[in-house]
Order: C-alpha cells, then structure tokens, then sequence
C-alpha cells in the first residue's frame, strides 16, 4: 500500500509522501481498516515500540516475546507485549515507573527521540537520557543525528502520526553510533561511517543516481529500472539495475533519486531527491528563451552546459549548420532521429529558440524542465505532444480515431466511446512502451467575443487556439463571432473545433476568390462578414462565387449570401430574381453619395428602373472597399453622415418604402479614405484587442499608448487586424468611439509610396530632423526627415508594453551584444509625403513585435 494511492486522507498528510510510503512498505506503519492513514491521530506508546520493533527487526511478529518476563505489570495481556518486553530488554524503553509502562498513555516526540536514540546505539544513562536534564540531552543528541529533520510538531505534546513516521525515517538513514574512548562516535576504527539503522538492522541498500530508464517487463505488471550511480552517495550493493519492480516510477525518469533496496528483485522503493532536483512542469506555450537563460511562465532559468532535449521520449538532433536566415537554426534543422544530416545533440536554448511559446510543437505541448545536478541549472527539457482525433468507433480491442488504435499499442479508458473526442501521446513518454488515449474536455456553446485571430468567448471565457500540427498557423475551422460550436480543449488550449453551425441567409462580401493574390490554392475565398471580421475559407464545389463557377477577382468585391456543410462555404450570388427575401436589388458605378445617391441607380425586383435614388437605412449593413486594400464594416447612418464622395461602385439589397428605395445590405467602393478620416490620430497597442457585444452592438476594445497616457479605445469596427506591439491610425467620432485603421500592412511599392516598417534608424540629426534608416526593410529614401508639428511621436517600452514619457532618439545598435543589430523604431509615412507621419521610438533601443 502506497500513501499516494490508497490512503484516502492524503490531501491531510503533510510530510513528504516518500516518508509514509517507505515505511508503509516496509512494514513500520500501516494504514487502517477504513483506507484512512489519520495523519493527526496521535501514536500511543504501545503503537511506538511496535514501530522500533520492526525497525530494528525488519519483521512485525513479536510473539516469540511475549512471555518473557517483565517488571511491568500493566502489559499482561496486552496486543502489544512482545514489542514492549523486547524494546524494554534492549534498553529502548522504559516506564513510567519499575512497574507501569502504560501502554495506551500518548507518546510525545521527545519520548519517541530518545526511544530512536537508544536504537542508534546510544546508552541511555552514559547518554544523559535520564534525569533531570533528559530533556534537554535528547533534542541535542536527536538534532545532531539529523532525526528532526521536517519533524514540525511541538516536541512535548502527543505526537501525531504522520510526524512519528517522520521521526522513523529519519532514524532510518541516521548513522549509528559505538561507544569508544569514553565518547560516541560514528565512525569505525578505520575511519569510514558506522552503518546506518537501514543497513545494520534492516538489511536495506541505498542507489543515489539518475534514472536513466524505466521499461516495463514483458506480460508482467512489474518494471525494470537502470539508474546511472553516484557511487560516493549510494551505500550497501551499489547496484544500477533493478527488476520486478511493482510501481511504475517513468514519472521521475532523468530525475536524482534514491533507490531502497535489499537485493536487484526486492525495492521497497524509488523517491525524486528532492532537495537535489529541481523540476519544473509547465506547457510550452509559457517557455522561451530570455537573452541566455530558459524562462517559465515568468521566471527565468540558467541552462547547464551540454543540455538535452527529449520530444516524446526521443532525443533531439540538429543539423551542423542552420538553414534559416543568416544560417539561423528552423525548426525543420531538428530531428529526433540521428543519421548523417542530424549529427549533434541539440541543447535546451538551440531548441527553445525555435519553437518559443509552442511555435511548431504546439501551445499545449507539456514540458518538464529538470535539473539533476545539484546546480539549479537545467539539463534536462522533456516535452509531450498531444494529438486530437473524434472517435468513431469502439471494438471490442481497438478504437478508431484518425485510425485503428489497438489496445496492443494504446491505454484507453473503458468508458470511451464514439464521437468521444480522445487526446493521443506518443508510446515513447511511457515506461510500458504504449501510447496513451485520454478523453478531451470539450466546451461547447456560441462565440460573444473574439480577440485577435485566436481567441473566442464562450460563456464569458476566453480560450485561446493551439497551432495547426508543426506551424505557427491557428488551427483550421476558427469561429467567428456569434458561430456555434463544440472546442475541444488539451491543457486548456483548443486543439479541435467542430459543430460550426452559421445562417443560410447570413451575408458576406466576397474580396477575391481563387489563389491571384495569394490566397493559397483555387478552392478558397477571402470573405468579410458583417460583423466585420474577415476570414480565408474553403469553398464547396458547388459555390457560385469561385471554386469552378465565377470567379471574384481582387479590387471588385461582391455582395453575396452564404451557408457552411461541414466547414466549406458555399457562396450564392444575389441578382434582381436572388433578391434573399429583400425588395430590390440596386446596382450603381461612379455615383456620389451625399446623404443618399440622388440617381442612376439601377433597381431590379419589386421595382425596375435605371435612374433611382438609393436611401441608406440607419441599421444597415455596409461592407466598405476604400483606398487600395482596406475593408469595413459601417452602418447606414455613417454612409448617410458621410460628406460628399464619389463611390466607385454599390451593390446592395434592400426595401422599399413609399416607392423609395432604402439598402438593408450592401457593398460599396471607392479609391479615397473614408470620408471624414482625414484629422487621424496615431497610437501604439499595448495588447490585442478583445471584441464585446453592449445592446446588441458589437464593439471591439483595444489598450493603447496615445503619446501621454494609456487609453481603451472602443469601436464598432471588428477584426480590425490590429495586434499588439502595432501603430494603428484612430479618428475620433461624437459618440466616444473611434474609427480604427491597422497601418502594419501599408507598404506600397516605389521610393514615394506609404510605408509602415518595423526598421532601424542609421542616423539622426536633433537638430534638423533629418533622419535615414535600413532601406532593406522597406525603401525610405525619400522619407528623411521628423518634421515638427507634422510627425507624431510615441515612445514606447515594447518588451514591457507600456508607454512612457519624452526620451531620446538614437540610432539602432547591438542592445543583446549578440552581433545583431536590433530594430529601434515603427514608422509610417503617408504616399505622397517626403516625411515620417509616425515614429514609435522604443525607450531601450530594442522595438519588440
């Protein structure tokens, strides 16, 4: 029986669980009838000597003890006469007088210390146990024995059970004394250390080591363990090989531990060291590197010369040289399989480097960082991966999930089931050489609230998407806002998402369809839906907007409804005789909208004309194309609010009303800014932004840096493709919101054009502002110069996120002393302009993104 898992009270026991487990298995103490081990029940003093007994013995039959004689007459027929009358014979134990020992009276730990110092060889007259100053002797002697140690309990009260098992271990790996030269001593005539009680008494050998390796054996639920040996630390036999062990101990595999033995085939047990181990559990989406040290959610490591890296059981292997930028090392230069191309050991900092916060082994991957040499310094990096496949069906010796999973090769719960979801490991994680099946947590419910590209609320939390197997992409199938759906969680991050379920009449603009600006293949398009938001999905074969049917090209977006099977899109086109239930269908190219479009607006449906007016509903839905490549959604009383402005084109659904046409729904276009977003602001942004919907409107939320002071910005613009550590472009409205405009994806071509780069400056002059900076990130050329009342500045501290006073403005430079000089600044420049609109100066010289 074993603390850890059959005491019923464990979360009560506050020693180490390798004290009560050590001497559970060797007999000393025992748990009770019920499960329970009653930590706090005191121990009697009849219950102790029974507990010396089997320590000094290493049997718990005392029987052949229990007629001898004895001055004590109150132990005639006690249960435990044997125990006292051979502790009595010995001189452990004495009376509370010649003839009572008072068997059933609470021991106290003083009481208990002496008992354990008499075992260790101490006389307890020649000793000073006796006496007057007894007391006093015994916390000296017990204290220097090392037999205090973790024992926190008052040492004159009754003492509880799980601190008299504290005391026996202790006593167990104590050194026992001789008397010699008229003093005690721990030491032999030829210098070397006494045997401990373990080894004297019980027969007991001690491996100090690392284990190495933890095998089950075949058809047998024992296992074989290898430990390579610190001999100068182990005792007795020295062995580093052991079988037919009960307890599988992979969980301290790579760990220092300490083996209890008494031959290869006999372990009572396997316990971490923990004062000689550091291990720290995480997942990966809280590792990275910091300069040179590993960093944990938060707290920073030292990494050991000659680390090592095991990804499921297997040891990591790098290519000589490294294949990315500057021969830096990628993700795909690791491997764990050692051939010609992957020759070296790869260390912790190489490895971490590449995959930082889960990038290609996944967000939910769990990792063990482990020291084992007594330095602190981490050695060891184990990480797990973790696999999410639907059950669709339970045999009676496999299951199918993502293929045949046999009970010969996988652990799987009983109660599995089809269209469970199961969380798959790697067999190479565990000692029995199987992979483990879990069944997932699952959420399940529909979207209020999306933040970046990544995350959803669900129920008023946030969950946050793991990678797509291998990359840095979100996993496929995302929801957007108000979708339902099932997420299913691996260490709290969504590695599967199923039950999309979206309206047949929901509608979308269509931006492109097909692979003509890199949307990736043929069977995809680039919508935006009307809460603003905007996605890349696949299409079914049957969508009459791409895939085999009319294409959408980039530059003339469309107006289209859609429904989703299984996850692709089918896309309907809307006409005049596909009206989606609404009363007309209007159609316009280069008209102005001046609170309305005064004519040439063609209407089919309900009403047929060529040259109408076109009214804008005040809750409209109105997707926006203005300048080259920019995307949003408005309502109609913004369109109605708008100044005078040419629209390249308009299509739109909607009703009419006293023979006047009013758009419910509707795309239009245009080559200019939105009207009224001239008198722009800048700001810096200090976290992703989070949507939320308020009575029924949708608004997204962003913490920025507006150049004096830190500010929420709310907005009813959504998926605004703004992140954190980005300038962004704000114009502020009457209602307290913002129009937000993401600037990180303005660089146009041409030594004219606008720019936004993430760059270095390569000098400066205070006083003119003239200013150049490394052109190979975008052509700067002829943007040289800060122009007063013109260029906004902000200064930022980008590793921290917070925005700060007035500093200086320098040139890039070596901030890490790493041979890499590092981005300092953001800038923006409007087409057109021979100067910076924008410059984010980061205060440490260092510009994080």
């Amino acid at each position: 029986m074993f603390a850890g898992a059959a005491f019923t009270d464990q979360a009560d026991i506050k020693v180490k669980s390798d004290v009560v487990d050590t001497l559970v298995s060797l007999g000393v103490i025992e748990g009770f009838e019920d499960g329970s081990f009653q930590p706090n029940g005191t121990v009697t003093r009849a219950q102790m000597a029974k507990m010396i007994y089997v320590l000094r013995t290493g049997n718990s039959d005392a029987s052949a003890y229990n007629d001898d004689k004895t001055s004590f007459t109150d132990i005639g027929s006690h249960w435990a006469r044997g125990y006292i009358k051979y502790c009595q014979s010995l001189g452990i134990i004495a009376g509370k007088s010649n003839t009572k020992f008072c068997p059933n009276d609470k021991v106290t730990a003083q009481e208990a210390a002496k008992m354990l110092l008499v075992t260790l060889g101490y006389d307890a007259t020649k000793a000073g146990l006796v006496g007057a100053g007894w007391a006093a002797k015994t916390n000296a002697l017990a204290d220097e024995a090392g037999l205090l140690e973790d024992v926190n309990t008052s040492f004159t009260a009754a003492c509880p059970r799980q601190y008299a098992a504290q005391l026996i271990y202790n006593a167990i790996d104590a050194v026992t004394v001789a008397w010699r030269d008229d003093a005690y001593t721990k030491y032999n005539y030829n210098g070397s250390e006494n045997k401990t009680i373990g080894e004297k008494y019980m027969g007991l050998n001690k491996t100090v080591g690392i284990l190495n390796d933890v095998t089950k054996d075949t058809d047998k639920n024992t296992y074989s363990l290898n430990v390579t040996i610190n001999t100068t630390e182990s005792t007795g036999k020295k062995l580093d090989a052991f079988t037919k062990v009960t307890k599988d101990y992979s969980a301290l595999k790579y760990q220092k531990v300490k083996v209890l033995y008494k031959d290869k085939d006999n372990v009572f047990g396997v316990y971490s060291m923990t004062d000689d181990n550091t291990v720290v559990s995480n997942v990966m989406d809280n590792v990275k590197m910091d300069s040179n040290k590993l960093k944990i959610n938060g707290t920073k490591y030292s990494i050991a010369s000659g680390s090592i890296v095991y990804v499921d059981g297997a040891q990591v292997y790098r290519k000589a040289t490294g294949t990315g930028t500057n021969s830096a090392l990628v993700a795909a230069d690791f491997s764990t399989t050692k051939n010609t191309t992957f020759t070296t050991a790869a260390t912790i900092d190489e490895w971490v480097a590449t995959h930082s916060e889960g990038d290609n082994i996944g967000k939910a991957s769990s990792v063990q960082a482990i020291s084992n040499t007594d330095s602190s310094k981490i050695n060891i990096l184990k990480v797990t991966t973790y696999t999410v496949k639907k059950v669709t069906y339970v045999g009676t010796d496999y299951i199918n999930a993502g293929g045949a999973r046999k009970d010969d090769d996988y652990n799987y719960p009983s109660d599995i089931k089809k269209d469970d979801y199961a969380v798959i490991s790697s067999k190479g994680n565990y000692a029995d050489d199987k992979g483990l099946i879990t069944k997932a947590e699952t959420v399940e419910g529909k979207v209020t609230g999306t933040k970046g590209n990544d995350q959803v609320m669900i129920d008023g939390k946030w969950y946050t998407a793991d990678y797509k197997a291998g990359t840095t992409n979100v996993i496929e199938d995302w929801p957007s806002s108000n979708a339902t759906v099932k997420l299913v969680l691996v260490n709290g991050f969504v590695q599967f998402v199923d039950t999309v379920t979206a309206g047949t009449a929901d509608m979308v603009m269509v931006i492109e369809t097909g692979s003509s600006n890199g949307l990736g293949n043929s069977k995809v398009a680039d919508l935006m839906f009307s809460d603003g938001s905007r996605k890349t999905v696949e299409l079914d074969s049957d969508s009459e907007y791409g895939y085999n049917n009319t294409p959408v090209t980039f530059g003339s977006p469309k107006l289209a409804t859609y429904e989703v099977s299984k996850g692709k899109y089918t896309l309907k086109k809307v006409s005049g005789t596909a009206r989606n239930g609404y009363d007309i269908y209007a159609t316009a190219a280069s008209q102005d909208v001046d609170g309305n479009i005064k004519g040439n607006v063609t209407l089919a449906g309900q009403k047929n004309d060529t040259n109408s007016k076109l009214f804008f509903k005040s809750d409209a839905v109105v997707f926006v194309k203005y300048k080259t490549d920019d995307y949003k959604v408005v309502t109609g009383k913004d369109v109605a609010n708008w100044s005078k402005t040419t629209l390249k084109s308009v299509e739109a659904l909607g009703e009419l009303t006293s023979g006047n046409a009013y758009a419910q729904v509707a795309v239009v276009t245009m080559d200019t800014k939105l009207p009224g977003a001239s008198n722009s602001n800048y700001a810096y942004a200090l976290d992703d932004p989070y949507e939320q919907t308020i009575d029924g409107t949708k608004y997204t939320f962003i913490k920025a840096w507006d150049g004096t002071k830190e500010v929420t910005f709310k907005s009813e613009d959504t998926n605004t493709g703004i992140t954190k550590r980005t300038a962004f472009e704000y114009s502020n409205n009457s209602d307290g919101t913002v129009d937000l405009t993401r600037l990180d994806n303005k660089t146009t071509t041409g030594v004219n054009g606008e720019y936004y780069a993430l760059t270095k400056i390569t000098s400066y002059d205070e006083g003119t502002g003239a200013i150049t900076f490394d052109n190979s990130r975008c052509d700067l050329s002829t943007k040289n110069k800060i122009k007063a009342g013109e260029t906004t500045i902000l200064y930022v501290n980008s590793d921290d996120k917070v925005g700060v006073g007035a500093f200086d403005i320098d040139v890039a430079e070596d901030v890490n002393a790493d041979g890499t000089v590092e981005n300092n600044v953001i800038v923006y420049s409007e087409a057109g302009d021979d100067y910076i609109n924008l410059i984010v100066v980061d205060v440490n010289n260092y510009m994080h993104s």
